[in-house]
């Protein structure tokens, strides 16, 4: 497997040994072939034809001076199923240099980027309708669980002794930024301590512009009048990062940034893999430091998103610069402390079919998971911006039932809406034991004075707020980590679930289950000993029904269904980018690995490389493949995103079999009204045809 790992030779390594963090970090590529449905837009979302930049699985395996071992892992994917995590467990326990991992001890998260690959998932109701189409994918699901077990075990072989600093600062990126909006202010107004969280979140004082005045075009119109801005200010601005370092020589190792934010800023549309503006933003700080390995940790971001306008690439890489630029003056600060090479690991398994593990108490007061898990109407109706087909036909917010039952309060089960047509096929799809996961990671992890918690959930902000003030009262830092190691829908407060948006109908096991899991990290964190904890083992059933082949015919031009996200800064579609075609054979298991072998760049006719990142091309399967052979289309994005003008440029193409392929020279026409054409190779390039094989045009 190709993957791109920290460089020994870059830097002077340290050996381990028990006075420093020993931490190693590496990373391996995650983006699935064409074909695939993108995961988590449901039936708003594509099959993607291609991919805009990479989907990457970061890990970061840190062992303390007793040998304690943990792994993180950041995936740019919209979830983790509880039995990837099970699986790549399996793959790594033991292997050397981690036989002080426990199981409690692998943290697998995802980034929540609605524009990787879905369908390998091990809960029917996601496979079902977290995608546009319904299937499970086992190849898939074994290329990421093999892809991140690689990431974690080179990791591990490129372990130094390392210092690790902690930063921490609350940056202006939400109220006076165009960057960040709460798509459920009015849920978290119904919160009975909405106005003090309002201010220990940030006060921005009575300069900052009435919220109405805030409100731009292309957003929701309701929620901008409430009492005290929860629309901008109900956010949770802190950026945490942990900073990693070789001990002797100081050069980065690893930046680990946490965060609350849906990274969805991409249209739902995008029949394109991406990693959207956290993916730039990480990518980019990797290109500013050879060597560095820079993961996203996503926190309590149920109802926090970026504001999203165009949803277009010109706003991606926008979000993206603006939190580059948050994360960089969070580490130009100073660091909040220097953490001891100490460990503590703590987890539990809680089995939600088990009448003993459904409740939590803390004092005299019993916080505890319905025994069945329900999802409400308004969740199958979508959220704020990213509303579904069913949302016109009845699944939208403050649909209650008329009576309380089954720990469930007023949720109004989404599939007892018998008015409506249709209703019988989403009743046979929830049906069945495993529609919902019934067993969920929760995990305590502290690193010297720096405490982590994690949830396979996604938190509200309130829920999340409330965490992170208890664990943090007289224990040091605290970060609350969310789609954590297993996958779970949402978690709103009771007051929240009782209004029955989007985030309130997703939470599944009832209003008590955000305090629920409060009460559980809570007990982890003063436990004395570890409880049994074990990832439970099911081999997922075979299937194969995505891949290449679901790309359909060529399109007119390659940039067809991509008018909505290629547009200029007057948000006209740009029609004239250059692109360059070419086929190459892809056979069998290589469409899996084909991507992170394939390299576009484009270089003047000096040689000097313009661009070979991979925020600057467009890579689109053209058709479905004939054969063996695969024909695609690179569109340069380098105009768009401003790169400066040259007399004339190349394209250069790595095959993911290592050929190299070039074009002849080309100019950029922006202004041209002829029908674009693909930039003709030069002489003698190589190309397949499914009857002769490799030929020469």
């Amino acid at each position: 497997m190709a993957l791109l790992a920290l460089s020994c030779a870059a830097l002077a390594q340290t050996p381990c040994d028990k006075n420093s963090f020993c931490v190693g970090a590496a990373k391996t590529e995650i983006t699935a072939p064409p074909g695939f449905p993108t995961g988590g837009q449901g039936p708003a979302g594509n099959v993607a034809r291609g991919s805009w930049s990479r989907n990457w699985a970061r890990a970061f395996v840190f062992k303390d001076s007793n040998g304690v071992t943990v792994a993180l892992v950041s995936c740019d994917t919209f979830a983790i199923p509880l039995q990837l995590t099970s699986h790549v467990w399996g793959n790594v326990k033991g292997k050397p240099g981690l036989e002080g991992l426990k199981a409690e001890g692998l943290l697998i998260v995802a980034t929540h980027t609605h524009q990787g690959a879905g369908n390998y998932m091990d809960a029917s109701a996601y496979n079902t309708f977290g995608s546009v189409l319904p299937g499970f994918s086992r190849p898939l699901f074994d290329f990421l669980v093999t892809q991140v077990s690689a990431a974690i075990t080179t990791a591990v072989g490129q372990m130094h002794a390392s210092t690790a600093r902690l930063y921490r600062d609350e940056v202006n990126l939400g109220y006076n930024e165009p960057f960040l909006v709460n798509r459920s202010p009015i849920s978290f107004a119904e919160n009975w301590d909405a106005a003090s969280t309002l201010h220990d979140l940030g006060d921005y004082g009575p300069d900052a512009k009435p919220c109405p005045e805030k409100h731009v075009s292309g957003e929701p119109e309701d929620g901008w009048d409430l009492e005290g801005c929860p629309r901008l200010r109900a956010i949770d601005r802190h950026i945490t990062i942990l900073e990693v370092s070789d001990r002797d020589s100081k050069t980065k190792i690893a930046d680990l940034v946490f965060f609350a934010c849906h990274p969805t800023v991409l249209t739902h549309s995008a029949p394109l893999f991406n990693s959207d503006f956290t993916g730039y933003a990480m990518d980019a700080l990797e290109g500013e430091a050879p060597g560095l390995i820079a993961g996203f940790f996503n926190g309590a971001e149920g109802d926090i998103t970026a504001r999203r306008f165009y949803r277009d690439v010109l706003e991606v890489v926008d979000r993206g610069r603006a939190f580059l630029g948050a994360v960089k003056a969070v580490l130009n600060g100073s660091p909040v402390a220097t953490l001891d090479p100490t460990t503590t690991v703590r987890g539990r398994m809680i089995n939600t079919q088990s009448a003993q593990d459904r409740p939590c108490t803390v004092g005299s007061i019993t916080y505890a998971l319905a025994p069945i898990p329900q999802p409400g109407v308004a969740e199958v109706g979508g959220a704020e911006l990213d509303r579904t087909s069913f949302y016109d036909l009845g699944w939208k917010s403050d649909v209650r039932s008329l009576k309380a039952s089954g720990g469930q309060g007023s949720k109004q089960p989404a599939l007892d809406m018998q008015s409506l047509p249709g209703v019988g096929i989403l009743t046979t799809a929830f049906s069945g034991p495993l529609a919902f996961p019934s067993e969920l990671p929760v995990i305590f992890i502290k690193l010297g004075t720096f405490s982590l918690g994690t949830v396979p959930l996604e938190m509200s902000t309130t829920a999340g707020y409330r965490i992170r003030k208890d664990m943090e009262m007289g224990h040091g830092l605290f970060a609350l980590i969310g789609l954590a190691d297993a996958y779970a829908s949402y978690s709103a407060t009771a007051s929240e679930y009782a209004a029955q948006e989007y985030m309130g109908a997703s939470t599944l096991w009832g209003p008590s289950e955000a305090d629920f899991f409060r009460c559980q990290l809570a007990h982890l964190r003063d436990a004395d000993t570890q409880p049994a904890f074990k990832f439970p083992v099911t081999v997922p059933a075979l299937g194969d029904p995505f891949g290449p082949e679901k790309v359909g015919e060529a399109r007119d031009l390659p940039d067809e269904d991509l008018d909505e996200i290629l547009r200029d800064s007057g948000h006209v579609p740009m029609r004239q980018l250059p692109f360059f075609e070419w086929s190459e054979i892809v056979s069998g298991a290589e469409k899996y690995t084909a991507a992170s072998k394939r390299f576009v760049s484009v270089k003047d006719t000096a040689g000097n490389v313009i661009d070979a990142t991979d925020v600057g091309f467009i890579k689109i399967l053209k058709r479905a493949p004939v054969g063996d052979c695969q024909t695609w289309d690179a569109i340069w994005l380098g105009p768009l995103l401003g790169e400066e003008p040259a007399i004339n440029y190349v394209f250069n193409i790595r095959t993911a079999r290592g050929d190299m392929i070039t074009s002849i020279p080309f100019t950029v026409n922006l202004a041209s009204s002829t029908k674009p054409a693909p930039v003709a190779p030069a002489a003698g390039q190589a190309s397949c045809n499914t009857n002769i094989g490799l030929r020469h045009q």
